[in-house]
């Protein structure tokens, strides 16, 4: 587990005493270097592993249109894309790693403290969810593309990148609500208009097929089996937090949820945590394109304190993230499928799992 925390720790040194508003581009463009090779080279880590192996495959045994048939078109893109130049799953995995630490990393400079943001999506965002659900990590990149620029995108451009991210993991296109509840307009339009949408996007689903599989994989056809026993954990990093922010006064709250959108997703946040316990796998699912809230409320937090206390803050912060991450790997339900962490730079290439040129 050594090299997990040779990945966290520094970041978490970074976030505890780097001036939050004065980047140093050359470390964070080390971190983002780290995380890329990390993550995007990693082998046989992560609850998906085998499946995504299978996938290549599928995706490889005819043409590109042929792949669509196996996954969302992005994806089968990469997939497709991957197997046909010989570079195997670590080609999909890199290049997508690269979409989802770019979305990241995008997101977290804009806060009032990246290195601080950042830290709060390394244990379960980065490590946990990055390392297995290669799908959803890209989709979920795009979309903190988005939040970052929200301010300056407009409409047209927002749809775009909603639904390309739904060309990764269709679930992306639940985001389009959000669309709607930044409309300027009367509360009732934007209510009818926010139902029109998920309906359009439950019909985009359905016709897709995606509808099916995601109702059997995370709602009714949950079994004691698929059941995501820690969902209720899940939720509560953005719900918890989400929550406090607005228990507080309206000067701190201006400070931790400072716009439209965050105050929106925060809502979310709040009520996936009952809803976590009727569809736990769905709710855990969810939880994770509204991390941006966290991120933010977190990188904004020491500054909620007088400047002498804010070190101590951040500190015990970055002590409490890396914390998080220690309990995951040691106590989680599917930590067995992390500890031994390998990378493909360190194997022989016997040992790859190339194909399918």
């Amino acid at each position: 587990m050594l090299p997990y925390y040779l990945l966290i720790v520094p970041i978490a040194a970074m976030a505890s005493f780097a001036a939050p508003r004065r980047l140093d581009y050359v470390a964070w463009s080390l971190a983002f270097g780290a995380i890329v090779i990390f993550v995007g080279l990693r082998h046989h880590v992560g609850m998906d592993w085998n499946n995504y192996l299978i996938m290549i495959e599928r995706a490889n045994r005819g043409n590109l249109w042929e792949s669509f048939n196996h996954t969302e078109p992005g994806f089968a893109i990469l997939l497709w894309v991957s197997g046909q130049n010989g570079w195997g799953v670590y080609g999909t995995y890199f290049l997508g790693t690269i979409i989802f630490a770019a979305g990241l990393f995008r997101y977290a400079k804009i806060t009032p403290s990246p290195w601080m943001a950042l830290l709060v999506a390394m244990p379960y965002l980065t490590i946990v969810v990055a390392m297995a659900a290669a799908r959803q990590s890209i989709a979920i990149g795009v979309l903190f593309w988005l939040v970052a620029e929200w301010d300056d995108c407009p409409l047209w451009k927002r749809i775009a990148l909603i639904l390309f991210a739904a060309a990764f993991h269709s679930s992306a296109v639940i985001f389009v609500v959000f669309v709607f509840l930044d409309l300027k307009s009367h509360p009732a339009i934007k209510a009818i208009g926010a139902v029109i949408t998920g309906v359009c996007a439950f019909y985009f689903l359905k016709s897709s097929g995606q509808a099916e599989y995601y109702d059997q994989a995370y709602v009714s056809g949950q079994t004691d089996l698929t059941r995501s026993t820690g969902a209720i954990i899940h939720v509560m990093l953005n719900g918890a937090p989400a929550a406090i922010a607005f228990l507080v006064g309206p000067r701190m709250r201006q400070k931790l949820i400072p716009n439209k959108l965050l105050r929106n997703m925060a809502i979310v946040a709040i009520m996936l945590v009952p809803l976590s316990l009727v569809v736990s796998t769905a709710s855990s699912r969810m939880t994770l394109y509204l991390f941006p809230v966290s991120m933010w409320i977190f990188a904004a937090f020491a500054d909620l304190f007088v400047k002498s206390n804010r070190v101590i803050v951040r500190c015990v912060l970055s002590t409490c993230f890396v914390a998080l991450l220690a309990v995951w790997l040691n106590y989680a339900n599917n930590s067995n499928s992390y500890k031994t962490y390998q990378n493909a730079l360190l194997l022989s290439a016997r040992d790859l799992r190339l194909c399918c040129k």
